[in-house]
Formats: C-alpha cells, sequence, structure tokens
C-alpha cells in the first residue's frame, strides 16, 4: 500500500502535519491542482501537490482549504514550497494537525514530476502484484476443475488466497 510515508522516505519530503494518519491513508493517485476548490475534480484518495497560489494569504481561506481536502477524502497535501511560499504556512499546518490531516513540505528542489513519477511507480507494481496473484489462483482452480478434483478443492483453493473459511450452502442456508 503506497502511503505519504512511503513517499517522505524515498524522496526526503518532510511531514509537517498529521503524523498520527500519514501512513494509515492508502494514496490511491496523484494530482495536481492550484485550484481553491479542487475536490469537483476528485474521487478521494489522492495526494494533492500544490505550489499554493489559489490558497490565499489570508490564515481564515488556508484552515478553509484544509478542511474541504480533509472532509473530500484526499490522502494528503504535498505543499511545493519556494514559489509563492517559503514555508507551509502555519494556518495550514495547525489545521491539518486539527484534524490529523498529512501534509508534506516539497522543497523547490523537488520537481511534482518526480513525485508523480515514483506514486505511479509504486500503484503500477501494487495492480502488478495483485495481477499475478489473481492469475495465479485462477490457474489453481483451473487445474482443479480440469482433473476433477471437485468442489472440496476449489474452496480450499479460494480459502488459501483469501486467508477465510467457506462454507457451500443451499438455499435454505444448510452446509452441502
Amino acid at each position: 500500500m503506497l502511503t505519504l510515508n512511503s513517499l517522505t522516505s524515498e524522496l526526503g519530503l518532510k511531514l509537517v502535519a498529521g503524523e498520527e494518519t500519514a501512513d494509515q491513508r492508502p494514496i490511491r493517485w496523484v494530482h495536481i491542482s492550484e485550484l481553491t476548490d479542487p475536490t469537483r475534480w476528485l474521487e478521494g484518495g489522492e495526494f494533492l501537490l500544490t505550489t499554493g497560489l489559489g490558497l490565499g494569504e489570508a490564515a481564515a481561506s488556508q484552515r478553509a482549504y484544509v478542511r474541504r481536502l480533509a472532509r473530500h477524502g484526499v490522502a494528503g497535501l504535498g505543499f511545493g514550497i519556494g514559489f509563492g511560499f517559503t514555508d507551509v504556512p502555519e494556518a495550514v499546518v495547525r489545521e491539518a494537525d486539527k484534524l490529523s490531516f498529512p501534509v508534506l513540505a516539497v522543497p523547490y528542489e523537488v520537481p511534482f514530476v518526480a513525485i508523480t513519477k515514483s506514486a505511479f511507480t509504486h500503484l503500477a507494481n501494487e495492480q502488478l502484484e495483485q495481477q499475478t496473484r489473481a492469475l495465479a489462483v485462477h490457474e489453481r482452480l483451473s487445474d482443479a476443475v480440469i482433473c476433477g478434483r471437485g468442489v472440496q478443492a476449489l474452496l480450499g483453493i479460494v480459502c488459501g488466497h483469501l486467508d477465510c473459511s467457506l462454507a457451500l450452502v443451499d438455499e435454505d442456508g444448510r452446509v452441502l
């Protein structure tokens, strides 16, 4: 699972807020926006990158920005410093800490494209691993069917893959 802590350690970014949830929020995508309210174009689970151009100078608007992102289920915020802001604004940090919303300071030397490439590589590798596991289970199930090993064998393969117990029941709920 790709998390903000993964990106922090790999790219040398600094976590400035929301430390307690930085390793609990999976990143499903990375998006870049300078809009005051980018949530219309987000699904939730994104790591949002911004230089703060749409943030405004007022602390109240900065806090409202963080609240919108947190309410929308954004995984975290990467704040590019060295453009309009020399540091992540204090109002952003305080509001993010209050909401347990992770914020990373992205130094000027780290281009956003490096972050997106790293994240996409992680996400693609995760999908490849899932596909590989699914293919292995499919092959085992196919082999069991071809060899006529029966329903018990099929259930055993699925149980092993899902790490659970299964029972085949009829329409009345009786175990077969």
